[in-house]
C-alpha cells in the first residue's frame, strides 16, 4: 500500500483561497497497480473535457471517458491515472473551504465522487477558463481579487447542480467527518484515541469508525499513522534523530514509532534516512 500527503500552498495573491491549473497533452504514464494514492489538505475538483481516466477513490477504481468531473474532499486518499499515450484536456482546482468566507461551498458535505458532465454544460468549462486567465494575470493588473473567489463560487455551485443529478444524494451521514479529519490534522502530534473522537463529536464508536472508513477508504488509526509518518519523514530529512522524531510525534516509546513507520513505509526510520541520503 502506498498513500502519501500532498500539501497545497495556496498563494497569498489569490486570497489564500484556491489555485487552478490547466493541462492538455498525452499521458506519459500508464495505470499503476497497485495505485500510489495521495491526499491533500484541500478540496480538489478535476474537470475533464476530453480523455480517458482511471480514478481511484480509496482503492475503488472507476473508469471514465469524455467530459466528467472528479471531486476529492480534503483528506480523501485518491489518484487519477490516464491510459498511456491518450490525448486529454482537463482543469484542476484546489481550494481550502475554511478560507473562502464570501461564497458558499455547496460541495461541502459530499463524499468523493466521479460523474459525467452531460448536456449543455459548457458553462462549467467557461467558468474554469475565466478563472485560469484571472489566476495567471500579474497581480498589478488585478482590480478586484475577490471577484476571482466569486467566480470560484459560481463554478462550484454549477458543479454541485450537475453532481446532484448523478450522485445518489448529499451524504449527510458523512458531513461531520470533515471536522473529524481537521481535528486529527491539528492534533496528530499527540496521542489521539477513537474514544476521544467519539466524545468530542457525540457519535458512537462503531458509527464513527464505519463512517470514517467509508468516507476515506482507510481507518482512523491508518489516517493518523499516515499523517504522523509524513511529518516524521520531514523531521528525519531535516536531521532529527529517530528518538527526537518519536518524541515530537507524541510516541511514548521509540519502538512503537519504528513499528508504525515501518507499517506505512515498509522500512524503518533509519533505513529511510540511509535511502534518502543516497
Amino acid at each position: 500500500m502506498s498513500i502519501r500527503r500532498r500539501g497545497c500552498r495556496l498563494p497569498n495573491e489569490h486570497a489564500d483561497a484556491y489555485k487552478i491549473q490547466y493541462h492538455c497533452g498525452r499521458h506519459r504514464y500508464g495505470v499503476q497497480e497497485p495505485p500510489a494514492l495521495h491526499f491533500h489538505n484541500v478540496d480538489e475538483l478535476l474537470l475533464v473535457r476530453q480523455g480517458e481516466f482511471y480514478h481511484y477513490i480509496g482503492y475503488e477504481s472507476k473508469q471514465y471517458a469524455g467530459p466528467h468531473m472528479i471531486f476529492s474532499p480534503a483528506g480523501q486518499p485518491h489518484i487519477t491515472c490516464g491510459s498511456e499515450d491518450t490525448l486529454y484536456e482537463r482543469y484542476g482546482i484546489e481550494y481550502l473551504r475554511s478560507l473562502i468566507k464570501i461564497v458558499p461551498i455547496p460541495l461541502s458535505g459530499m463524499k468523493a465522487f466521479v460523474c459525467p458532465i452531460e448536456g449543455d454544460n459548457d458553462i462549467l468549462f467557461t467558468y474554469a477558463e475565466l478563472m485560469r486567465r484571472e489566476y495567471n494575470r500579474p497581480r498589478e493588473e488585478k482590480s478586484d481579487l475577490q471577484a476571482e473567489v466569486y467566480l470560484l463560487g459560481a463554478l462550484l455551485l454549477r458543479a454541485y447542480e450537475i453532481a446532484s443529478a448523478h450522485v445518489e444524494a448529499i451524504e449527510t451521514r458523512f458531513q461531520y467527518i470533515g471536522s473529524v479529519q481537521q481535528y486529527i490534522r491539528e492534533n496528530y502530534t499527540r496521542r489521539i484515541t477513537v474514544q476521544e473522537l467519539t466524545d468530542r463529536f457525540f457519535v458512537c464508536r462503531a458509527k464513527l469508525s464505519r463512517d470514517f472508513r467509508d468516507y476515506t477508504g482507510i481507518t482512523i488509526t491508518g489516517y493518523i499513522n499516515l499523517l504522523r509518518t509524513d511529518y516524521a519523514k520531514e523531521l528525519l530529512l531535516a536531521g532529527e534523530s529517530v528518538r527526537e522524531t518519536a518524541a515530537a510525534l507524541g510516541f511514548e516509546y521509540e519502538s512503537n514509532f519504528i513499528s508504525s513507520f515501518k507499517t506505512v513505509t515498509g522500512m524503518t526510520p533509519l533505513q529511510f534516512k540511509r535511502t534518502t541520503e543516497g
